[in-house]
């Protein structure tokens, strides 16, 4: 009988193919690397496999011959392949498909099994090359959110223009993703007082995530660090409207007395106060104060927690694990209250903890 390794799903079986006369040699170099590849010893099975094959290339001829050649062929590649070899298990099994299509035909089931093996090869090579190529791109974002965090903005920029266009290769130009790497690199450049470069990213970033109803949030804040950028240059004029757009983009999502507003408010507040408007200002102004008190700030970087669900609760959200004192940092620039209480969630306090230590410090 003539065994073909046969790939699928779960693993691995042995699909028999039809009657064929195979010589001893032939036959116990076979079983011995089908033996050995069951077990995982990739060595011995290639080794088996390989005197196996030469058996089959010296007897090759017409009919049973070519079905051991196209048998030969398959299991060296799927051992190969076993052994992460992939680029050599490909030319074995191509070669495999050609053999048994010419000597048993193209619908014989030996044929059609080695065309199966052949597009789980492909396949799999495919899906490892974009794993491989994800896995790349997320180190380099990795290494350029770092450089970005130590303020080293020039080494971060050179590592976001690496990453684009490959996430604009994995994603798509238009996607999310490769927006969320535009505004990081208009950000490094806003941070060195290059605005002109700035802005042309912000105004792209903007233009990608128009009309898209899940990249709200996304939106606002390119439009919000866009106006930041007309404020930084003096250009009042065209800083308020990108503000006032950005707030009420914000609103519209979160409503009005969300924490996510407060960052826009601050904002609205200062270019009121720098165009001598003092009035306007004032009114943003306690918009943020009515936010902030009272406010029960939650960072999270992971799983959701019960905790979200009370309104008394805000919950900071950061799509990428910063670190704890990035964390606090930016739950303190949140807050505006003479007294800040800072506990990680697996502490348990006292019910009246808290009070204590407030009247001690009030005293």
């Amino acid at each position: 009988m003539i065994h073909l390794f046969h790939v699928v799903a779960g693993g691995l079986l042995l699909a028999v193919a039809g009657v064929a006369t195979a010589t001893d040699d032939w036959a116990q170099q076979d079983q011995q690397a089908t033996a050995a590849y069951r077990v995982g010893d990739y060595v011995a099975a290639r080794d088996h496999a390989l005197q196996a094959l030469a058996i089959a290339e010296r007897d090759h001829a017409d009919g049973p011959g070519a079905a051991q050649l196209a048998s030969s062929l398959n299991a060296l590649a799927l051992v190969l392949q076993a052994s992460g070899d992939d680029d050599g298990a490909r030319p074995l099994l191509e070669r495999a498909v050609t053999v048994a299509a010419q000597a048993l035909g193209e619908d014989h089931p030996n044929t059609v099994a080695l065309r199966t093996n052949l597009a789980a090869l492909r396949q799999a090579g495919e899906q490892r090359n974009r794993q491989q190529h994800a896995q790349e791109v997320e180190a380099l974002n990795e290494q350029a959110l770092a450089h970005h965090g130590r303020g080293e903005f020039a080494q971060a920029a050179v590592l976001y223009l690496l990453a684009l266009p490959q996430v604009q290769a994995m994603f798509g130009d238009d996607s999310a993703e490769a927006g969320r790497v535009i505004v990081s690199l208009a950000d490094t450049h806003a941070e060195r007082k290059q605005y002109p470069e700035a802005e042309a990213l912000y105004q792209r970033a903007v233009t990608l995530y128009e009309g898209r109803e899940d990249q709200a949030m996304a939106l606002a804040a390119a439009l919000n660090a866009w106006a930041a950028v007309h404020y930084a240059q003096r250009q009042y004029g065209e800083a308020a409207p990108l503000f006032h757009r950005a707030l009420e983009i914000l609103e519209a999502a979160r409503g009005e007395t969300h924490p996510d507003l407060l960052l826009v408010l601050d904002n609205l507040t200062a270019l009121y106060l720098t165009t001598g408007r003092g009035v306007r200002a004032d009114e943003y102004r306690r918009r943020a104060r009515a936010i902030r008190e009272g406010t029960v700030l939650v960072l999270r970087e992971g799983r959701s927690t019960p905790l979200e669900r009370d309104p008394r609760v805000t919950v900071l959200r950061h799509a990428q694990h910063r670190g704890k004192a990035a964390c606090l940092n930016d739950a303190i620039a949140q807050c505006s209250q003479e007294i800040l209480i800072l506990t990680d969630a697996r502490q348990r306090l006292d019910p009246d903890a808290i009070a204590y230590l407030v009247q001690s410090l009030q005293r």
